[in-house]
Formats: structure tokens, sequence, C-alpha cells
């Protein structure tokens, strides 16, 4: 028994440094031609765990609409309402709201 609970650790770990490895080379591929390529990336990590708050992040990041952007957003803070980075790209999208009226 703890031969099999020390191979399941080891094999969620892999598939964790797996993850880890996809949203970083996602991330990489956000200025390249190859952003929808990173998003089927991202889209893979969230089929296989929904419950993923860099990957719902991640995909985000790369959205290219406001409302994909905040859908994803919004999932990643459902999913951990402190999430970081989730927060700060949210905190972006207001500011560039406030400069933009302010310019008008």
């Amino acid at each position: 028994m703890l031969i099999n609970a020390r191979a399941r650790i080891k094999e969620e770990e892999s598939f964790h440094e797996d993850t880890i490895r996809i949203l970083h080379r996602a991330y990489s591929m956000r200025y390249t031609t190859k952003r929808s390529e990173a998003i089927k990336l991202i889209e893979k990590i969230i089929n296989i765990n929904p419950n993923n708050a860099d990957a719902y992040c991640m995909l985000g990041i790369l959205s290219k609409t406001k409302k994909k952007k905040l859908e994803a957003f919004d999932r990643a803070l459902t999913i951990n309402p402190s999430h970081k980075q989730t927060i700060i790209e949210l905190r972006d999208i207001k500011l560039k709201e406030v400069n933009s009226s302010i310019e008008k």
C-alpha cells in the first residue's frame, strides 16, 4: 500500500511539473504567431484539470477580446480568490479603461 501511495505521489508531481512547463511554454508564445497554439495548450490543461487557476489566468492573458479575458479571469478568481497574477491583470484592464476615459 505504501508503494502505491509513493507511486501516485510521484505521478502527481510529474503531472504538476508538466503543467508548469506547458504554462511557461504558452506564456512565452503570447507575442508570437503561435498564440492560437498556446491557447490550445492551455485548453488541454483546463480539460484535464478544470480547477487550475493558473491555466485560466493564462487563458485570460492570451485571449484577444476583453469579454474572453474577463471570463477567464473571473473563473480563475472563482477557483482562487487571491490569485495574484489574475488580480494584477484585472487591475491593468481597469487602468487602461480609466486612462482611455481621461484621454477623451
